[in-house]
């Protein structure tokens, strides 16, 4: 919903790479941070939503619902990032 507004207020210009949203006038000013501002509220509001419905349906604390979702990313992200620094040593 935010993506089709911003593309109504800044047409061609919202998908080239050098472009400047803060640049194009108090309208577009406006648009991008209430976009943003929105944006951020609701993935928050995700993220709540999904640690207390973690918690709910493994009958888990709060604590460790949130520890169950950064598991998997340190899993994933840790290996990851230690392949990178030995190849970049050698």
């Amino acid at each position: 919903m935010f993506v089709f507004l911003q593309i109504a207020v800044y047409g061609l210009g919202y998908f080239k790479n050098n472009s400047d949203y803060l640049e194009s006038g108090i309208a577009g000013s406006i648009v991008f941070w209430i976009s943003f501002a929105m944006e951020i509220l609701l993935s928050l509001t995700s993220l709540v939503f999904t640690v207390i419905g973690l918690s709910e349906v493994q009958k888990f604390s709060i604590g460790k619902a949130i520890v169950n979702l950064i598991l998997p990313i340190a899993f994933i992200v840790v290996p990851i990032v230690l392949i990178v620094a030995i190849s970049m040593v050698f």
